[in-house]
């Protein structure tokens, strides 16, 4: 690793919320790309030349087969792929144009002890009442403070886009600059 300068130290509070937006499996796994629709696209422009459809048709469709083992007994048009991490890419780019459904000033925590839990995002869904901001949570039942209005991380969660049932196919689109027909 290269070297680095000194670290400073976390600072106790940010001068501003960060602008965070979570992206959770309940939205990501509803985002796929079809095997029909992948392998429409890919095919009919590798055949036209294209090395980077050759080159991204190549490793996904490895996973694909991958997919298909998985869901034995499948059909391989009914096998989807969902797209966690293009996703996020996807609200970036198409964020202006609106259709995302994204809640806001969401207290987010991670599971750190669950044996089956562990490492899952869990968002306390309901309707309480909340401490005023206080030094620490008045409730002793309170453990890790989900009652307390100054605890916890307040980002933004996606929902939902406008996109949903495409997404796969205009990702394509934009990927190799092409309209699919």
């Amino acid at each position: 690793m290269p070297p680095c300068r000194e670290l400073k130290p976390y600072p106790e509070s940010l001068p501003r919320q960060l602008k965070l937006t979570a992206f959770p499996l309940d939205i990501t796994r509803y985002h796929l790309l079809s095997f029909t629709t992948f392998n429409e696209v890919t095919q009919k422009l590798s055949e036209r030349g294209s090395p980077l459809a050759q080159w991204v048709n190549h490793f996904v469709s490895a996973t694909f087969e991958y997919m298909k083992q998985i869901y034995a007994g499948k059909q391989p048009e009914d096998v989807n792929i969902s797209l966690h991490d293009p996703l996020c890419i996807w609200y970036v780019i198409t964020a202006e144009k609106g259709g995302w459904e994204i809640n806001e000033g969401v207290d987010v925590r991670v599971e750190v002890e669950g044996q089956w839990t562990r490492g899952m995002s869990i968002i306390d869904r309901r309707d309480k009442k909340v401490e005023p901001d206080l030094e620490k949570p008045a409730k002793h039942y309170d453990r890790g403070g989900w009652l307390h209005k100054g605890l916890g991380n307040r980002v933004r969660v996606a929902v939902n886009s406008a996109d949903r049932e495409t997404f796969g196919e205009e990702m394509l689109k934009r990927i190799f600059k092409c309209e699919h027909s």
